[in-house]
Parts: C-alpha cells; structure tokens; sequence
C-alpha cells in the first residue's frame, strides 16, 4: 500500500507542473497576468522591506544622536522618535503612547526623508511643555541650531546640503531676526553653555511658573538670557558686562572663573565673596565656567567652598572639551550650582536628584575631597557614578560606599535602585571594563578608538558578555551614559566568527608562559598556579600551591634576594604579586591583600553579598593594603571571588 501511494507521488509531481505549463502555453493571455500578479508580489514585498528599513534607519540615527545630546541636559527630550509612513494627508507629528509619532510621504530621497523627520521631532519633541514660554524667533533659532547638531557638522554631506538649502536657508532669509539669533545659538552651542545652561533653563519654565499663562514678558526675558550668554561667549578676553539675569522665570547667574589679573590680586577671594553676592542677591541658579584645566580646578575650588559653607548644592558638574581658534581642543567645566535661596527643587533632574542625595550622605563629597565626575541613572532601578580625588591617600569608592556600606545603603532607601560607584581615569582600556563590571579575568581584549568614542570589549563567555549587557541593555546603556563610549560587548568566539579586526592576545597566557620559563617548580608541576587577576602595564596577582612545600610555596616564585620575582616584573612591565592560596577564605583574603599578621584586627564577611570587612591597626597599612589608585585591594577582590572588600583602621574608618 505504502509502495502504491509513493508511485502515485511521484508521478503527481511531475505530471501536474506538466499539466500547468501547457495550460499556460495555451492560454498566453492568463500567462501574463499569472506573471503581471506575481510581479507585484514581489515588487510589493520588496518595497515593503525597504520602507522598513529606511523608516528604522532614520529612527535609529536620530535618536542615537539625540539620546547623546540629552546627556549634557537630561529632560531637554521628552520621548524617542517613531515614524509611519502616509500615502496621502500632510505630514505632521504628535506625541502619542510615550513617542513622538511623525507621519511622512516617502520620498525618493533618503536625505529629505531624514531632514524633513527631523524637523518634525525638534519641533514636538525638544522642550516639551515649554515651548509657549519662549520668544518665536528664539524657539525657531533653537530648533535650527539643534537641528544642524544632530545631522552634523559636515556641510559637505547631501543631507546637510538639503538642510541649508531647503530648510536654514528659507527661514532665515525670510526673518532676519532668526538669522541673527541662530548665529549667535550657534556659538554658544560650540562652547558648550546651549544645552547645559540655556535650554536648561527654559526647560525648567513651565514648573518654575507654575503652568502660568504666558505672556510678552515672560517670552522677553527668554530672548534677553540668550542675548547675554551669547555677549559672554562671544566676548574674546577679559569680559565687562551683564553676568546676571534676574527676572520672574529665569533668575541665574554666570561665575567665570578666572580673570588672571583678579587672581593674581586677591587669590580665590574675589570668586568666593562674587558667589555669597550672587546668593544673597536671589539668583536660583549659578553656573560656574571656567576654560583650561588650571581654571577648571580653581573653579571645582570655589563651588566646593560654596557647598561647604552652605551657599549652594552643586548639581552637576560638565567636564568637556570645546574646539579653539587654532583647533586644538580645550577643556572646560561647567558646574551647576543651586543657591541656597532656590525654591525649584521639584525641577531637578533624576541626575541631579541623585547628585543632592549623594551630598547630603557622603561628607567628603561636600567637603570637596571626592569628586562626581558623572551621574548615569535610569530612575528606580540603577545608577552608575564615575568618582575621583586628588588626594592619593583617599579610595574614592570607598569612601563613598562608607563603613560597612552604611552610605550605599542609605542611598538605595533613598532613591529606590541600586547604586555603584566606579573610580575614574582617564585610561579608558582600564576604566571600561570596571563601568562594565567586566573582572580582569573574565577580559580577552579591549580596542578603543578615542576619535569615533568607540570601544569594543571583548570578553572570555557568553554569560559574561550577558552580565555586561545587562537586562534589557541597561548596563551597557548607563555604561555608555557615563563615559560617552559607544559600547560593543563580544566573545572571544564571536571575534573569531565575524572576523573583527581586533588583536587577541590572551594576557593571562603571557603570565603563564614567562612564569613557566623564570620558575621550574611551576613547569615540572611542583606548584600549581590557582589563579591570576591583572592589570596589564599596572599590577598582577598570581595564587599558587603546593602540596609538596606547602607554606614554602612562594620561595621558589620570589627566588634568592628577590631575583626572580624582579625578573618577571621587567618582562611583564608590572607589579608582579605572588599570593599563597588556602582554602580558608579569612586566610587566603589576607594573603590576597598582603597585610602583616601584626598590622591584622579582624576580618568579617557579608556572606549574602559576598562583601567582606578587613580592620587593620592603622592608616598607613590600610594605605598600603588599599595600594595606589585602590588597585591592591581592587585585584585581590577578585582573585578571592569577592564582590567588594573594605580597609577600615581601628581607630579611623576609611
């Protein structure tokens, strides 16, 4: 039976594809409208395929850019973009279901399609809730100036073309009120002040007038602001003229920080009695600017005195670099201070939210001593803080997790989410890896490319690079937040599958391989290397055992009047660290950090969050036990698998 149906298939598919063609051959008219059908089937689906792609282009360009842009404001966007295409009806956007939903006619051109979408979302989506308390002229010159930041600076680009062709070049011919007012945007933008001082004042109208009515002389004093800050940063050197804007909505200040000839006078006095003025004088909002570094630390001096006398809160502090005359980049800083006389604490950020609770829990933050560099967050559920000092002696982690995690903790009641600090460098192939939480052992290879502000990261396993990512990308995303690195977390595996042209070079293998040719007892078995953390270029800690010599292990490792070990530091360029391994956690902790039995007092563990507790007898061997830069105890964290580790003294808690 089996064998009777098999025949009769196979003779079906060949007699009825017979059948079909000379239906066809006999019927030439139903042949070509067959192939008429099939054809639009095809171009249907394939037009179809690139309506979705360029429609996800656009969207994905744009809000890169944009969500990049929002880092030197927070709130300045209030939704991403989406767009749907119409067949007919005028193009328009709207805010609707948490997007700003912009319907376009596609058109044969990409770059009308981009510029066009574009225009739509600045107009809708950029300060939302404050556009009715700005001057027309001002609101069109932001949206401009925003406008050419997002699609970039390269007039050269067909899309810029069309931009200044189709959509600059109109608008500011017809009204050369716009003209001039996007001039002068434009240059504030290059300084840096647009977003981080000028619209985030505007975004904080609606709540400062409490949903009042606007009217002529509120929108007045919105151009006015612009015109100031535009007579400030247009102004070549030594800058005489109105500094302050006290009026009903914006009430702010700029503290320029330093004239050379006030300094060399009266020191920092000068900026110090300008800031009290400034406060008792009712400005809500003090931005504190200073160019070039030296500057910037005077002024970093100066917000620090005002935050510890009580004057202000600083809010944020913007650290960046703006392009001179002659091309070479310049730093500078921004710091947002709140006067102590404000009364707009609802209108903070969650960014600034998080800055004020920091202050309030951690002395050393108002003091001046530790450093926010920069605050990611997404709100209720986690918050990265890049932190430093200039004080060596200082692990600002640490302090900032305070003892026992008493500051952590009061921080995640406070806000609601999890909080991790990190330390900044300015080593990004160093500091990366720890935004990430990526363990020096769970790291292959790191490529980073300053120019582009990319990074790639490659790391040893799938279950690493998902840790790294993070649920739903957040890690990833707050880590790309915080260090503006466009971040591509891959496996070793996946170098290899894609072809990356990243040099893998496993880092551990070269410890492994010299360790192997500096001491026998390792290659003829004798000891047994348990495991190793590292810091290329900076330090490594190497566990070993033996059960043949026991606790005599690290002899033969450090060799006669420290020869070997000296050897294998000059090949590997590093602080090379042999640990002894025991299979007592208190133990092999102590081995890790290197702490004198005399200096010990106690070690405690957390055991539900892997965190441990180490008391030393005083400050220069928790100094010692911290090392430079907090590396020592940072490496033995993770050679013992611990998540964090605290150095306290018996008599002063670091």
């Amino acid at each position: 039976m089996q064998d009777d149906v098999r025949f009769l298939w196979e003779i079906a598919k060949i007699s009825i594809p017979a059948l079909i063609i000379i239906w066809l051959i006999f019927s030439p008219d139903k042949a070509e409208r067959i192939a008429s059908w099939l054809a639009r089937i095809v171009i249907w689906s394939s037009e179809s395929i690139k309506s979705y792609a360029i429609r996800t282009d656009i969207q994905s360009r744009i809000n890169m850019r944009v969500e990049k842009i929002a880092k030197e404001a927070p709130g300045l966007f209030g939704h991403p973009l989406k767009i749907e295409w119409i067949s007919s009806d005028e193009e328009h956007g709207e805010i609707k279901d948490g997007e700003v939903i912009v319907r376009l006619r596609k058109k044969l051109r990409n770059d009308r399609n981009l510029v066009v979408a574009l225009q739509h979302y600045i107009r809708i989506g950029l300060l939302p809730g404050a556009r009715q308390y700005l001057d027309p002229p001002v609101s069109q010159s932001v949206d401009l100036v925003m406008m050419h930041r997002i699609l970039g600076s390269d007039e050269q680009t067909s899309t810029a073309q069309f931009f200044f062709q189709e959509i600059f070049g109109p608008l500011t011919e017809e009204d050369k009120d716009v003209k001039e007012l996007s001039q002068k945007l434009w240059h504030i933008s290059r300084q840096g002040t647009l977003t981080r001082v000028v619209l985030r004042e505007f975004r904080l109208l609606p709540r400062k007038l409490l949903e009042r009515l606007p009217d002529d002389r509120i929108r007045s004093e919105t151009r006015e602001f612009v015109e100031m800050i535009a007579d400030i940063e247009m102004a070549r050197k030594g800058f005489i003229g109105q500094l302050d804007y006290l009026g009903r909505a914006i009430r702010s200040s700029i503290q320029l920080v330093a004239k050379r000839e006030t300094l060399a006078l009266y020191g920092l006095r000068a900026h110090k009695r300008r800031l009290v003025e400034l406060v008792r004088g009712g400005a809500e909002t003090i931005y504190i600017i200073a160019t070039e570094k030296a500057n910037a630390d005077l002024a970093l001096h100066v917000a620090y005195w005002g935050q510890s006398q009580g004057h202000v809160q600083i809010l944020r502090t913007h650290r960046f670099q703006i392009p001179s005359r002659g091309g070479r980049p310049i730093a500078r800083v921004v710091i947002v201070c709140q006067s102590s006389s404000s009364i707009i604490d609802a209108a903070l950020t969650p960014e600034e939210t998080v800055q004020m609770a920091l202050i309030k829990q951690i002395p050393e933050l108002a003091s001046g001593s530790v450093e926010v560099v920069e605050i990611a967050r997404s709100p209720g559920v986690q918050t990265k803080v890049l932190v430093d000092t200039v004080e060596e002696s200082l692990d600002p982690v640490a302090v900032c997790n305070g003892p026992d995690r008493m500051h952590m903790k009061a921080l995640r009641q406070e806000l609601g989410e999890s909080i991790w600090f990190v330390r900044w460098s300015d080593q990004y192939q160093e500091m990366l890896p720890q935004v990430l939480g990526v363990k020096s052992n769970e790291l292959t290879a790191i490529h980073v490319d300053s120019s582009s502000k990319k990074a790639t990261i490659v790391v040893e396993s799938a279950k690493v690079a998902g840790r790294a990512i993070g649920k739903d990308a957040l890690n990833v995303r707050l880590a790309t937040q915080l260090t503006g690195y466009e971040l591509e977390i891959v496996t070793r595996d996946e170098v290899h599958a894609r072809q990356y042209d990243i040099p893998i070079e496993d880092k551990l293998a070269e410890v492994r391989r010299i360790l192997n040719q500096e001491i026998p007892e390792i290659g003829d078995g004798t000891i047994t290397i348990v495991d190793i953390v590292r810091n290329p270029g900076v330090q490594t800690h190497i566990a070993v055992r033996s059960r043949k010599l026991g606790d005599r292990v690290l002899g033969p490792c450090i060799g006669y009047a420290s020869g070997t070990l000296n050897r294998i530091c000059k090949r590997l360029g590093e602080r090379v660290f042999f640990v002894r391994w025991a299979e007592d956690r208190t133990e092999y902790l102590i081995n890790a950090l290197g702490i004198p039995k005399e200096a010990l007092i106690g070690v405690e563990f957390d055991e539900t969050e892997d965190v441990a507790t180490v008391t030393v007898a005083d400050s220069e061997t928790a100094a010692m036990v911290v090392g430079s830069r907090g590396e020592n105890v940072r490496l033995a964290t993770e050679l013992t698998d611990l998540d964090y580790v605290e150095i306290r003294t018996r008599a002063v808690e670091m």
